[in-house]
């Protein structure tokens, strides 16, 4: 279809015919239509991931320790971990212990070490993850607690029926206790009177 423009008068044509052009506004809307779902999708997929994260800790007690581990259980507290083998737990007290590996003849321990301490939690204020779980960094066997790291120690914290539970790694840089001291942490796991044996924790 063409549209007829009358030009003034004295002008050099009398007429001009253009011909009608059409905006492609189906296309643009379809285009419109597809950005919107994309970043909606994109903002679902943001959020869920979020979401998981913040309300799921990394779930540590999910995968057992090796089968030959020893098991150390505190029966004041009802607490049971296990630890490496080759390793030797020093209890100092009911409410600590000193973990580190076995000493052998002719070899020269590393300064580095694991503690575990217990402590009444007493009038000291409330953490965040005792709060709101979602606010947890850390996750084993139902305890939920909390994770810290520094360059001169690793910590794993949480509290139970009173009292404060702490393993610490105490890390002087002459040893990588890494993998046992998260397979430490991932077997934590209170225990019952009724539960005794040796694969409990």
């Amino acid at each position: 279809m063409e549209q007829e423009i009358i030009l003034p008068p004295g002008s050099s044509y009398e007429t001009k015919k253009l011909g009608s052009s059409r905006f492609p506004w189906r296309k643009v809307g379809r285009g419109i239509l597809f950005l919107v779902l994309s970043v909606g999708a994109f903002s679902l997929g943001y959020f869920g991931v979020w979401a998981w994260q913040s309300y799921f800790p990394p779930r540590l007690g999910d995968s057992e320790p090796p089968a030959d581990w020893q098991v150390f259980k505190s029966e004041p507290y009802l607490l049971g971990f296990r630890y490496p083998a080759d390793w030797e737990a020093q209890t100092v007290s009911a409410s600590f212990v000193v973990l580190r590996p076995r000493a052998l003849e002719g070899v020269t321990l590393p300064k580095d070490y694991i503690s575990f301490f217990i402590a009444p939690t007493g009038s000291r204020a409330q953490t965040p993850c005792e709060n709101d779980q979602a606010a947890c960094s850390f996750y084993a066997n139902g305890i939920f607690g909390d994770r810290f790291s520094s360059p001169e120690e690793e910590t794993i914290f949480f509290a139970q029926a009173g009292n404060d539970f702490t393993l610490k790694w105490h890390r002087y840089g002459e040893a990588d206790f890494t993998e046992v001291f998260n397979e430490i942490s991932a077997s934590f796991r209170f225990t019952t009177p009724e539960k005794t044996d040796a694969q409990t924790p």
